[in-house]
């Protein structure tokens, strides 16, 4: 123990106190702590004197000076005076009453009474009103408020302002030093006018409202819906604004229903619709809609106008966009504006084979993002050519099974897969197929080797097959077989065996005369000894020993973690050997006995602990020094307390016997004595708190006209508070009766300010009888009280000697009470009441119950409740209570048991039968579960029988099977079956028909198993030009041939039974040049499909040098197929020099008369021209197409023209015959015949207007601007 003295003097606010130690001193509050500590504080010290340095230091803490509080600071200065709040102490109290001319109470406030904390604001304890005197006048406010006027006789709001106004008389906290009263104005608002809501300005008419967009207040205006908008109901709607508003928002009003008028839609003004004779509207052309309406609209210069809606314009849909490898195997036709409800082609791209799809546009798409409708096709890979060796196609399951399958001598799962290499390149690549085969010889590893036999695998083994395997020595046991796989694709896998051999270790025999013994465990070992067989490296046996372990010392327990771990000492224990002993001591601030630990003799587990008893160990605990306020030994104990303390084994502390509360304390003490986590005593005491006195509190709710507690009344008391365990006495006061009673402070209390504890006195009160008693009670004879004198009535007691009078039920609540002098006791009764009939009976449900018997029952009467038809059942009985007082109350009824009835339904129903009155069940050609529901309606309380849960069986119905295949299984009975085969000539496999047990479905087609009927047609002995099989079990065009073959098996009235095969035709050349082409005839005669060709232009005087660039089509088909034009002209160079216009001179219709006038040939002005044979007139159409034969030929002469000689020529036209198309007269030139020209293919033209009588003017019998687009010609270029 450390030497610790006080010092002398004491630090400041701590003394000693005798035995009770350490305390505060006057001054200073709190509990006094001192600690002893060694001073490690080296600093000033020399390094030896450090490592001396022993002093010890006292540490005293817990004391706090008083303090006063905090000056006390009122908000209103003008009522209050807070001067005598400046510094109070703790403990202290002060005034503050209120500041003059302000009469009244005033306020209390103190400072606790151990306040350390200068901040501490005062506690206040009463408050009371601080008031003018009645008569003090109060003054008009200065400068006075807008909005308010006010003269001797009151205050008023100003112009402009309306409201009440509520005059205050405060202090004038503007003036501290007069603080004087006067009027606090408030209640007057500025009058505002009305904000105008946000109006339409073409929909209403708000001129009578004025402009500024106010309405000024207690106004109104009107408000009217303005043209071209008419009023809904008829009626305008006004606007007003209250009178002595004060708020903008506030105007009131409630908009119009306005609707727009206007006429009706005139055709041709809005695009997308046409109006029909009918008068009503549909989309015109390119347009889609549904419902057609027209509304009026109003625009933005408030002009009503009809508008039709309805109508969307279609749109193509957006352009096709292949992406990825759809972008590398199809190519598209058309696909990048589709129309709606057009569709373009989609193919797949060559080398690839197989399918086209057709992409398509909703036909009533109208918006322009929306994508076509597709599926890519499928496109196939031409055949391998070599096929990759372990791969076939298995043509044998079928054309539509056939699949490629891995070949003979191969196995695995032939995998598929069309790779494309390039644009124009694709190949099938086959995986997954792999060569079967052997297995390689076992390889043993270095302990295997010595066991097994591998002599005969050496070669390998074969898939499926197997080699011997057998045990070699020292190894023994049974041979097996090493298995190679059936359909081994591994070159690496090893034949598998499940065997194992087993190593013998032979022992040498034994000379005569000698024996083996048994073996044992050495010294220090325990077990039984057991020899083993082992094998070496060198495939030899070798023989040792198991089953024997050294034994070895036992466990030390691990210690306890924290205090707990402190009482138990197994120093001695460590490291004990087995069968050996040691003892447990106690810790070291333990006092008890040691005890024994073993270690069991045939230890062989490291983790084996000792095995031991617990020693008693006690912990002796001194008495705290000091003791902590409140507690103290007893005295006079014999014996003496022991101040050890007994602790169990894991625990730290336990409980110190001896002590109790000291005087001024009340409670249980627990003194608690243990041990902290370094193993060092201390103790704790609690369970001892101040004792506190009780008070009287008016919280306590004392009855005083009841009880008397004069005794403990404080006004005549030399304290003001009860002591712990005081009383005084309570008694029953006049005119109450009853025994006095004690009311104490308990002597344990600790509550401050406690309620004094007053009993509930049993006080009794007699009461005299009315004089009168009120209707509907009567007094009990022979129930009175034996100590209740005549005539009167006990306040305990007075429910038994009261009853309702006859007619009259309740329970009666007799109460004896006193006048509000507490003098005067009389007897007030109630509870009884008027017994009543009931009322009539309602019934819950009016189609289930008869109550018409329960419509006036009396009290104690009883009535009948009956089952109503088409209910049934037996009726029970209703009853009105004997005591009923409730008029509103109606009879008590349990309802009866009311059974509901339906009759058969009409007409009845042919998949039910009616097994009893109330049972029904399902028909004999009918299955289900019977399940039948009464209804009742309400309306009318009518019945109606609803039957569910069975279905008539039906036959099933034979699909629309082909006559010319197969004969049909007609009116096929559920459970039934059929079988059918393919009629000749048709072939394929039979089938059974069966139609399901118990079906209930009509429209039931039979079931087919294994699969439907299928027949084809027989293959045909020799295939047709243009056919052949492409390997997959599908066709293909042959060769010079093209398309996508499709190959039916169609039926027909004759059953004939034939493949038709359709879709490939024979490729073309196609036709030589037309003439018009002005090429050299013998050259291009025949270009071949997909090739080029090149022809040279005539070579004569009118057409220019040229050569024009001919192709073919690839897999054309068409015969007459015309050669397409790549490139190149040949320019014509010659016509006539000038044609007259001509005038038809006849009246008929379709037909004409006339002169043409037209010059000579010529070539660029050049009239000199060779090879020329003469001129043709003909009719021509709007593309300059001769129309009929020509109407003239006229040789060249031999003139010799110089210029352009206008008329040179003529021809007389009389009655030719004007087809209806002829809209052009036409003078052409024709070649002479060597030079390989013939006509050329056009002229010169002018209109042509057939005149006939009553018309007022020529009609044109074709325009050429304006016709529908020309054919295919070449271009009529001129140089």
């Amino acid at each position: 123990t450390l030497p610790c003295e006080d010092p002398d003097p004491m630090p400041a606010g701590y003394m000693v106190q005798g035995a009770c130690g350490v305390q505060c001193t006057e001054g200073y509050t709190g509990f006094a702590r001192k600690s002893c500590a060694l001073d490690t504080n080296t600093t000033g010290l020399s390094a030896s004197e450090a490592e001396l340095n022993c002093t010890v230091r006292q540490d005293y803490d817990g004391c706090l000076p008083l303090k006063a509080c905090a000056p006390l600071a009122v908000n209103d200065t003008c009522r209050l005076d807070d001067s005598q709040c400046a510094a109070v102490g703790p403990g202290g109290t002060c005034v503050v009453p209120c500041r003059p001319p302000f009469i009244g109470g005033g306020a209390t406030a103190s400072c606790p009474d151990s306040n350390t904390d200068p901040a501490q604001a005062l506690l206040g304890h009463e408050v009371y009103d601080c008031h003018y005197p009645e008569d003090w006048p109060c003054g008009f406010p200065d400068p006075m408020p807008h909005g308010y006027v006010g003269n001797e006789s009151g205050f008023y709001c100003a112009e402009g302002y309306v409201g009440e106004v509520v005059a205050v008389c405060v202090a004038n906290h503007t003036d501290l030093d007069e603080c004087g009263p006067e009027y606090n104005l408030s209640g007057c608002l500025l009058e505002v006018p009305c904000d105008m809501p946000p109006f339409d300005n073409c929909r209403f008419d708000v001129t009578d409202c004025g402009a500024g967009g106010v309405v000024q207040s207690g106004a109104t205006c009107q408000v009217k819906c303005k043209e071209p908008y008419m009023t809904v109901d008829g009626a305008d709607v006004y606007v007003s604004c209250p009178g002595d508003n004060t708020d903008r928002s506030s105007i009131r009003w409630e908009e119009p229903q306005c609707t727009a008028g206007c006429g009706t839609p005139l055709p041709g003004n809005q695009d997308g619709y046409i109006q029909l004779n009918t008068g009503m509207w549909m989309c015109d052309a390119g347009w889609v809609g549904t419902l057609i309406t027209s509304a009026c609209s109003v625009n933005m210069a408030c002009i009503s106008e009809p508008r039709l809606s309805g109508c969307t314009q279609l749109k193509p849909c957006a352009a096709l966009v292949l992406e990825g490898e759809l972008a590398i195997k199809l190519v598209a036709d058309g696909c990048d504006s589709v129309d709606a409800g057009d569709y373009c082609s989609l193919q797949c791209r060559s080398p690839y084979i197989f399918a086209e799809t057709f992409p398509t546009c909703p036909g009533t798409n109208t918006n322009p993002i929306t994508l076509l409708a597709w599926s890519p096709p499928r496109c196939l890979c031409p055949q391998p050519d070599p096929v990759p060796e372990g791969y076939a196609w298995a043509w044998w399951l079928g054309a539509e099974d056939a699949r490629w399958v891995c070949a003979p001598g191969y196995g695995g799962d032939a995998r598929y897969e069309c790779v494309t290499v390039s644009a124009t390149e694709a190949r099938v690549e086959l995986t997954g197929c792999v060569e079967i085969v052997n297995c390689p010889p076992p390889v043993l590893d270095n302990l295997t080797a010595c066991q097994f036999d591998v002599s005969n695998c050496s070669a390998g083994v074969r898939p499926g097959s197997s080699c011997d395997v057998g045990c070699q020595a020292p190894y023994v046991g049974n041979g097996t077989e090493a298995t190679c796989p059936m359909g081994n694709m591994d070159p690496l896998l090893e034949p598998a065996w499940d065997y194992t051999c087993d190593l013998s270790c032979q022992e040498a025999a034994l000379p005569d005369g000698y024996r083996r013994e048994s073996f044992e465990c050495a010294a220090g070992s325990i077990g039984v000894p057991k020899p083993i067989c082992i094998g070496t490296p060198q495939c030899t046996a070798e023989r040792e020993f198991t089953g024997c372990s050294d034994v070895i010392p036992c466990q030390v327990p691990p210690r306890l973690p924290g205090a707990a771990g402190c009482m138990l000492d197994f120093d001695s224990c460590r490291g004990l050997p087995p069968g050996e002993y040691c003892e447990v001591k106690c810790g070291l601030v333990f006092e008890g006995a040691a005890t024994r630990a073993f270690c069991r003799p045939d230890n062989i587990d490291p983790a084996t602990s000792l095995t031991w008893v617990d020693p008693h160990c006690e912990l002796a605990c001194p008495d705290p020094d000091p003791v902590p306020p409140g507690y103290e030994r007893l005295p006079c104990v014999t014996p003496p307390p022991d101040p050890r303390v007994r602790i169990s084994v894991g625990h730290s502390t336990g409980l110190v016997p001896g002590w109790r509360c000291a005087a001024g304390y009340v409670g249980s003490p627990q003194v608690v004595c243990g041990v902290d986590d370094d193993c060092v005593p201390y103790v704790r005491m609690s369970g001892c708190e101040p004792a506190e006195n009780c008070v009287l509190s008016p919280l306590t709710g004392v009855d005083y006209c009841k009880m008397d507690i004069t005794d403990c009344m404080l006004p005549n008391a030399t304290e003001e508070f009860f002591a712990p365990g005081a009383t005084c006495s309570a008694r029953c006061s006049l005119p109450y009766t009853g025994i006095q009673v004690t009311a104490f402070c308990p002597a344990d209390n600790f509550v401050y300010l406690a309620a004094l504890q007053i009993p509930d006195a049993q006080c009794d009160l007699m009461c005299p009888d009315p004089p009168e008693l009120p209707a509907g009670y009567e007094k009990v004879r022979n129930g009175t009280h034996p100590t209740t004198p005549h005539g009167y009535s006990r306040n305990s007691l007075n429910a038994e000697e009261w009853q309702c009078a006859p007619g009259y039920s309740g329970t009666v609540s007799a109460s004896c009470l006193l006048d509000d002098n507490c003098t005067n006791p009389y007897l007030e009764l109630s509870g009884c009441w008027p017994n009543k009939p009931c009322a009539p009976l309602q019934a819950p449900d009016i189609c289930t119950l008869d109550v018409s018997d329960c419509a006036s029952v009396g009290v104690g009467e009883t009535c009948s409740v009956r089952c109503k038809s088409p209910f049934f059942g037996t009726p029970s009985v209703g009853s009105c209570p004997i005591t009923n007082t409730d008029p509103s109350k109606q009879p008590d009824y349990q309802a009866p048991p009311c059974e509901l009835v339906c009759s058969a339904p009409v007409p009845f129903p042919l998949a039910y039968k009616r097994i009893t009155n109330s049972t029904w069940g399902c028909a004999d050609n009918a299955v289900g579960q019977a399940v039948a529901k009464c209804e009742l309606f309400e309306f009318g309380c009518v019945t109606e029988l609803s039957l569910s849960g069975c279905q008539l069986m039906h036959p099933c119905v034979s699909p629309r099977l082909d006559p010319c295949h197969v004969d049909a299984c007609d009116n096929l009975q559920p459970g039934e079956e059929c079988a059918l085969s393919c009629l000749a000539p048709y072939v394929g496999p039979s089938v059974n028909g069966s139609c399901p047990a118990s079906n209930t479905n009509a429209s039931q087609e039979v079931l087919w198993h294994p699969f439907p009927p299928h027949c084809e047609c027989p293959q045909p002995p020799e295939l047709p030009a243009g056919y052949e099989r492409d390997g997959m079990g599908g066709w293909r065009c042959g060769t010079n041939y093209t398309g996508s073959p499709v190959v039916t098996c169609p039926t027909g009235a004759e059953c004939r039974g034939q493949l038709v095969f359709e879709g490939c035709m024979y490729v073309r050349p196609c036709l030589p040049p037309a003439a018009s082409y002005l090429t050299n005839q013998s050259q291009c005669r025949m270009i071949q499909q997909g090739e080029e060709c090149f022809a040279d232009c005539i070579d004569t005087h009118c057409i220019s040098p040229g050569v024009v660039h001919f192709s073919c089509p690839a897999n054309n088909t068409e015969a007459d197929r015309p050669p397409t034009v790549v490139g190149g002209i040949c320019n014509v160079a010659c016509e006539v020099c000038n044609l007259d216009s001509f005038v038809d001179t006849d009246a008929a219709a379709d037909s004409a008369s006339g002169v043409v006038r037209f010059g000579p040939v010529h070539s660029g002005g050049e009239m000199r021209v060779t090879g020329i044979e003469g001129y043709r007139v003909y009719l021509a159409d709007a593309c300059g197409e001769r129309v009929g034969d020509d109407l003239a030929f006229v040789p060249v002469d031999h003139r010799r023209f110089n210029c352009c000689l206008a008329d040179a020529f003529e021809v007389h036209l009389q009655d030719v015959v004007v087809p209806p198309e002829a809209s052009q007269l036409v003078v052409g030139l024709r070649g002479v015949a060597d030079e390989g020209v013939g006509d050329f293919p056009f002229g010169r033209a002018v209109a042509f207007d057939d005149v006939y009588i009553n018309m007022t003017v020529p009609i044109a019998r074709g325009d050429p601007t304006s016709a529908a687009p020309c054919g295919f010609r070449p271009p009529p270029l001129r140089p």
